[in-house]
This record gives structure tokens, sequence and C-alpha cells, in this order.
């Protein structure tokens, strides 16, 4: 149903240079994968960082490398296998909802065109009384609205899913 893009940030490796937060990730993906919600998973990494491609392959997933984020995203999308793309950062641990919850919204049918938030956790009293101002830790499309012009950062991809709905299940982010 959904391939999923996990996006690194610079800061998704601990003080030793190791991608701590990046495994979290990973790890909190299995079981929607068990589940059959997520179908693939594309690795990105952008620059000069160290090298992922090793914990790529160990987690079976795919991985794309590229100079720029506009090219190693659109190099992610064009391998995508499913409609429906997940974004998501690096070094965040979606809920243990978050399989059930996609889905139900994938098969609900989504409105045409409109996109699914994963927010993070309020971390402060504002953000628990207006949860919609809690960071966007990832979002689901479709993949057709990924396809135009390119994004040049995770922001990007989140103005890019609007109009939107947040899904009632939110995530921690472990950055």
């Amino acid at each position: 149903m959904l391939s999923t893009i996990v996006v690194p940030l610079p800061a998704a490796a601990d003080a030793n240079g190791r991608p701590g937060a990046l495994l979290r990730t990973l790890a909190a993906l299995v079981p929607a994968t068990v589940e059959g919600v997520v179908r693939d998973v594309t690795l990105l990494q952008v620059g000069e960082a160290a090298s992922l491609a090793d914990i790529a392959d160990e987690a079976g997933c795919q991985f794309v490398e590229e100079r720029d984020f506009p090219a190693a995203l659109a190099r992610g999308v064009a391998g995508a296998r499913s409609p429906w793309i997940f974004v998501v950062k690096a070094g965040t641990v979606p809920s243990r909802l978050f399989g059930e919850e996609a889905a139900r919204a994938l098969e609900g049918g989504l409105e045409a065109g409109r996109a699914l938030l994963l927010r993070e956790q309020p971390a402060s009293l504002l953000t628990r009384w207006f949860p919609a101002l809690a960071p966007v830790a990832g979002v689901i499309l479709p993949r057709d609205r990924l396809a135009g012009a390119p994004c040049a950062s995770f922001a990007d991809v989140v103005r890019r899913a609007r109009p939107a709905r947040t899904l009632p299940t939110a995530a921690v982010s472990r950055v």
C-alpha cells in the first residue's frame, strides 16, 4: 500500500557518527511492513555523509545516494512500487498504531489529491492544546504529487502535501 522514503537529517547520527536515530525509524516500520501497509522502503543519502549503504542492505531497503535532495527524492519516487508515498524524517518513530491508522485512511478512500500528515507527539503545553502546531514528522501523499517540480527539502514535501488531514496517531522524534 505504501512506499516509504526515509529522509536522513544531519542530526540523525549520534556524537560518534552512528546512525542510531535512523535505525530506530527503520525498526519502527517493521510492524507496518508485517501488516502489509508498508510495501517497500528507500533510504536516501544526500551529500558527503558517511555511507548508509550497509545499513540499507542489512535492512532490506533500496538505497539512493545523490549530491542534492531534489535528485535523491526524484530517484526514490521513481523506484517506489506503490501509488502512495510515505516520506518520513530519520529519527521519527511512528506509534504502533501507525500502520493500522494509515491503512484505514487509505482503504476508506481519501478525497482526491488529499494527503495525510504524521505529526510529532506534543512536546509542549501549546502543542497539547493545539496539536496542529506540532512539527510534521512524515507525510503520506499520492506519488504524482511528488512527480512535478523538485522539492528542495522535507519542508517542501510537506508544503506539497496541502490540503492534508492529520493522522490521529503521533510519532516520537528521536533526533
